[in-house]
């Protein structure tokens, strides 16, 4: 909404009834099914906000809404990062959240829409063994994605599911 003083602009987000991601998993795997049809439904909306030029940097469980009927929202793009604007942060600053940061953004370059896939890898990662695969201080877990390999998937998991997401979360 427009700015009429004294009330400042706003903007008004849709609704979505239901929870993150990260409030349904509560350290409890989920059904792989399940799993992919919320990385199909977040790789969709990644495809198109990249396709509009937008990187979001900070994909996790707590930004992936699930609505009541099923349907995933990606939200908090509050540090995206559009590729033809000028960067906001500045050399040396790492912007995202650790425990699904990218190992290329631990490297220092630039956030890419590989960066985001990765992430999402490590959510799929999370919702399939319900834990991030590292954990400890931020930098140790930075360093980690940049260093060590996953710890394997369960063999419950489907392979071709764990093909996925050893695909997402290549180096």
């Amino acid at each position: 909404g427009e700015a009429d003083p004294p009330y400042p602009p706003f903007l008004v987000l849709e609704l979505v009834d239901g929870p993150s991601l990260a409030g349904t998993l509560a350290g409890v795997p989920l059904d792989p099914a399940c799993v992919m049809d919320v990385v199909a439904q977040a790789a969709a909306g990644l495809q198109a906000a990249h396709r509009a030029g937008l990187v979001h940097r900070d994909i996790k469980p707590g930004n992936l809404l699930v609505g009541s009927d099923g349907v995933v929202k990606i939200t908090d793009f509050g540090i995206a990062h559009a590729a033809w604007s000028a960067p906001l942060t500045s050399t040396g600053t790492l912007i995202g959240t650790p425990a699904y940061l990218a190992p290329e953004r631990v490297a220092g370059t630039a956030a890419t829409p590989a960066s985001d896939l990765y992430s999402l890898g490590i959510v799929a990662y999370e919702c399939l063994t319900g834990a991030p695969p590292f954990t400890g201080m931020a930098v140790e877990v930075a360093l980690a994605h940049r260093d060590r390999p996953l710890p394997p998937l369960p063999v419950v998991v489907p392979g071709g599911v764990a093909a996925l997401v050893t695909e997402l979360t290549g180096k």
